[in-house]
């Protein structure tokens, strides 16, 4: 299956800063099912799962950077807050929602590694309508 990786940039809370975020996509009709992915403090270390998420089983995925690093907006550098973390993955998700043609919203699963298996811990805890949630290693003592 061919995957085509583009970047986009999505919206965070806060005015003008942008969350520099990687779409794999699979090969064949849309909408597809996504998963939703970060790592604690980079998300791009998880780009091979999005190339093989899309290549072998069909799925979209969003593997973004947090606020404060990568390349994504704000500052200081490479500051650590979980509640902005979890902000970022909301906003995420959220505009997934808003792109019907591209994902099945009944069909969105969050990912996080570290660090962020915390963050869609809290998230799945708030909200049910979530396919799913995958904590890789995570952090939940906090």
């Amino acid at each position: 299956m061919t995957v085509k990786r583009e970047t986009v940039k999505i919206p965070s809370i806060e005015d003008n800063v942008f969350l520099d975020t990687w779409l794999f996509k699979p090969s064949g009709n849309r909408p597809f099912p996504l998963v939703i992915a970060d790592h604690g403090y980079q998300g791009r270390e998880l780009g091979t799962f999005g190339e093989k998420w899309a290549s072998e089983v069909g799925l979209a995925s969003l593997i973004f950077d947090y606020r404060f690093f990568g390349n994504s907006g704000e500052e200081p550098r490479n500051l650590v807050d979980l509640e902005k973390q979890i902000e970022d993955f909301r906003a995420v998700w959220k505009w997934a929602r808003r792109q019907p043609k591209l994902f099945l919203n009944n069909r969105i699963v969050l990912m996080g590694s570290a660090l962020s298996g915390l963050s869609v811990t809290r998230l799945a805890l708030g909200d049910s309508s979530f396919a799913g949630v995958m904590a890789h290693s995570p952090a939940i003592d906090g």
